[in-house]
């Protein structure tokens, strides 16, 4: 890999060209997607039905990795931040002005292949902009922002839903994405080849390979390493964060805490999250990548491993508080060692296979959960869940590269 400690230091902590419309971003992602179970009951679903147009945008985000990646390569990190956050903002306000079902399906499969794009975009972007030794740090301090957003989105959209209505809310969202598309276009800057960063932007023939069979097949054949190593752990990783957002709701009910108390203790623990990105960053860079990577996977298994014996809420909150400092610790890894691991010319499609495999893991969990709760009991579910989050760490410690001082060019 070239030298990415010598990128120039003032994108350091590019807060203005990122940070800043990434807030705007995760803040309206979270206004959108909080309150769609219950819109789509508003407009006449059923429970059932209103679970599937919530599932409809993870699928659609994971059906669009690749093809985002693809486009990343072909317009530029800048271009494709710019189309998410305008896709991001049609999309709100089509929902917003036309209020009806089949809108709402059409606007969240749309929905997800924005996001794909802006996700990998923007991951691309702190790649060049930041240099090697505070890349940590960086990508980190924007999975705080992005916990910061889904904060402060359920709160802000509960109150413009109850004083002026759902249309507003995706109207709302709409705005907002609207003005992560102006900060886009005013202070995200190009970087790359024209200014003199490692990794510029790199033309590809496509005449004789016009849906990029062949780039993508080269990647998978350069990295397969990789993708069977760390990749592997990332889809691993994705099971147990995912679990635990299904696991900690279902189980405070089944103790008897009302809806309100356990709403309270995942929000504490969401605001810890928020709080530890940062030093989750500088672990990152001082320790290396697989001290953050195996505290997030220790303490968020052995947090859902501790949960069949939690009977009493002074339990579940302290359970609750483990598992978001474990959650915290790992703001941003999954993005980090994407950054440093990809190199060469196809940095989005390496970067769209990579978002393949830990969205994957978001797939899988309930999938894995829902099976052995139902063939026995769901106590079992959980304690399935947290053993292969044990086995990732074990696999990790002696199968995974340590990233922090770059990797060398084909992985």
């Amino acid at each position: 890999m070239k030298d990415e400690t010598s990128a120039a230091s003032a994108y350091s902590y590019p807060i203005v060209q990122t940070y800043l419309p990434a807030f705007f971003v995760f803040l309206s992602l979270a206004l959108f997607s909080s309150f769609i179970p219950l819109y789509a009951i508003k407009l006449g679903a059923n429970k059932a039905q209103a679970s599937l147009f919530t599932g409809i945008k993870e699928l659609s985000l994971f059906f669009f990795d690749l093809p985002a990646g693809m486009i990343m390569d072909a317009i530029g990190e800048r271009r494709s931040l710019i189309l998410g956050s305008l896709g991001f903002a049609l999309l709100s306000i089509m929902v917003g002005l036309f209020g009806n079902l089949p809108v709402l399906g059409f606007s969240l499969f749309f929905f997800g292949a924005a996001q794909a794009l802006w996700l990998v975009a923007v991951l691309s972007y702190l790649r060049k902009a930041a240099s090697l030794d505070r890349r940590g740090r960086t990508i980190a301090s924007l999975g705080g922002i992005m916990r910061l957003g889904r904060f402060l989105g359920p709160v802000a959209g509960g109150l413009i839903v109850q004083f002026i209505g759902y249309s507003y809310l995706f109207l709302c969202s709409g705005l907002f994405f609207l003005t992560a598309v102006v900060l886009h276009m005013i202070f995200t800057v190009k970087i790359g080849s024209e200014e003199g960063q490692p990794d510029g932007k790199v033309k590809r023939e496509t005449t004789t390979d016009p849906f990029g069979k062949m780039a993508i097949r080269d990647v998978i054949r350069k990295q397969r390493k990789v993708f069977l190593t760390t990749g592997v752990v990332m889809l691993i990783l994705g099971v147990v964060r995912k679990a635990r957002q299904i696991v900690l709701p279902i189980w405070g009910a089944t103790i008897g805490l009302p809806v309100a108390s356990i709403g309270l203790f995942l929000g504490i623990a969401s605001g810890i999250e928020m709080f530890m990105a940062f030093p989750g960053g500088l672990i990152m860079d001082k320790a290396g990548r697989k001290w953050a990577l195996g505290l997030c996977m220790v303490l968020i298994s052995g947090g859902l491993m501790l949960i069949p014996l939690v009977g009493t809420p002074p339990a579940f909150f302290l359970v609750t508080i483990l598992i978001g400092i474990g959650n915290g610790f790992g703001s941003g890894i999954n993005m980090t060692l994407g950054a440093d691991l990809a190199n060469g010319s196809s940095v989005g499609i390496f970067l769209g296979i990579w978002r393949v495999l830990s969205d994957m893991g978001r797939v899988i969990s309930p999938l894995i959960i829902g099976l052995f709760a139902g063939i026995a009991y769901f106590t079992t579910g959980i304690l399935v869940v947290s053993s292969i989050g044990f086995g990732g760490f074990l696999y990790m410690l002696f199968r995974v590269r340590e990233t922090k001082k770059g990797m060398p060019e084909g992985g």
